[in-house]
């Protein structure tokens, strides 16, 4: 009799927070991935992609995205953090 293998689900939280993990920490891929109980496999990324995409200078749209936050969170702090009218 064989088993057959249950793919594991994952919530959207918890894939925001692996990857948060991974880019922030400085530790190894496989690292992470022991930590977290997962197989590196599972994270869908090869090693050398992740490594090639962390070196990568950050996108002009990313930076008019971190721009947009800064002036955002500047306009929210000077209107006493009040939000709407």
């Amino acid at each position: 009799m064989t088993t057959k293998k249950t793919r594991r689900e994952f919530t959207d939280e918890f894939k925001r927070e692996a990857v948060v993990l991974l880019r922030d920490s400085g530790r190894p891929l496989t690292q992470v991935a022991s930590e977290l109980g997962l197989e590196p496999s599972v994270l869908r990324v090869s090693a050398s992609g992740y490594y090639a995409w962390r070196g990568r200078p950050e996108s002009a749209r990313a930076q008019a995205s971190k721009a947009l936050v800064e002036d955002i969170r500047r306009v929210h702090a000077s209107s006493r953090r009040r939000y709407g009218s």
